[in-house]
């Protein structure tokens, strides 16, 4: 079997092939051309074409991809910031209205108690009482025209 990689020629481009048959003979044959079957070791151009643009295709694909995934991501941090930020500024009007409250409670609480020390628990006779717990807004009412009830 002959060597698969050619070996390195002495005088020409190409190793040449000599036979010699015991101490005297001598025979020149010529030279040895090797020829590397590109079939058994190299794929066809069409394939590769295919192969590689298969590959610009996927690595296309990929990369809009990833660009997609970001723009996404980053659309979702800035939404979240905002949402945050209404939820700082809904937090702080909150806190502030009931700082407002508890103080006009507190007001509103010492004035009452003011006004109860001063003037006393304001008593209605019976009659009275009754008629606004139970027709409130009513001044014409028969009962009160009445003097039998």
């Amino acid at each position: 079997l002959p060597p698969l990689v050619a070996p390195a020629p002495l005088y020409e481009s190409q190793p040449e092939v000599v036979v010699y048959v015991g101490r005297n003979l001598k025979f020149d044959i010529g030279l040895l051309r090797y020829e590397v079957d590109s079939a058994d070791l190299f794929l066809p151009p069409q394939v590769i074409g295919g192969i590689a643009a298969a590959t610009a295709l996927a690595l296309f694909v990929m990369i809009a991809f990833l660009v997609a995934m970001r723009h996404k991501r980053t659309q979702a941090e800035r939404e979240y910031k905002r949402i945050q930020i209404q939820m700082d500024t809904l937090e702080n009007n909150v806190r502030s209205e009931c700082k407002q409250a508890f103080a006009e409670l507190q007001t509103d609480m010492s004035d009452l108690t003011m006004d109860l020390e001063v003037s006393g628990i304001p008593l209605l006779d019976q009659r009275t009482y009754v008629m606004k717990v139970f027709f409130p807004g009513e001044g014409d009412h028969r009962f009160l025209l009445d003097s039998r009830f």
